[in-house]
């Protein structure tokens, strides 16, 4: 996962980085509440990426996967 703010690379990892594994995190939390198609969980972030500021230019990237643009508002 790579995410650049303004063209500055801010993260550039991969999920083995993470404290919890993906699939047992999810799994707990479907335990505990219903998770739809389209549902977004947020997991936090490491050192690094800072606050947004209205007008920052984002992107997130899985490398040779996907890429999102957007723009903060």
């Amino acid at each position: 996962i790579r995410l650049t703010i303004n063209g500055e690379v801010r993260q550039d990892g991969n999920s083995a980085l993470m404290l919890n594994p993906i699939v047992p995190m999810i799994q707990y939390m479907a335990g505990c509440f219903s998770l739809q198609a389209g549902d977004v969980i947020m997991t936090g972030t490491p050192v690094g990426v800072g606050p947004l500021n209205v007008g920052d230019e984002l992107v997130l990237e899985l490398p040779g996967a996907s890429r999102f643009e957007s723009i903060v508002r």
